[in-house]
């Protein structure tokens, strides 16, 4: 492996724990990612695997916080003790 050019390392270390390995329960995929681009940035190219629908800016996080926020506000509003 050592012999092996950055970009196929990267790509077999992602193959190998994304298809054989399987090491976790989850986030094989996510760590699997990781690993690849560490691997390129460390030989200076770009970062080439991720879930962009997974990202979100920070607008739409604050968003999300307070709507879930006001949920949880809501549901303890309308609890009841027994």
């Amino acid at each position: 492996m050592r012999d092996m050019s950055p970009v196929l390392r990267a790509f077999y270390v992602y193959t190998a724990l994304v298809h054989y390995i399987h090491p976790f329960h989850d986030g094989n995929g996510r760590i699997s990612r990781l690993l690849c681009n560490s691997i390129l940035q460390a030989y200076g190219f770009v970062s080439v695997l991720q879930y962009s629908d997974k990202i979100i800016t920070f607008e739409e996080y604050l968003h999300k916080l307070e709507a879930c926020t006001e949920a949880y506000r809501n549901i303890r509003a309308n609890m009841t003790v027994r």
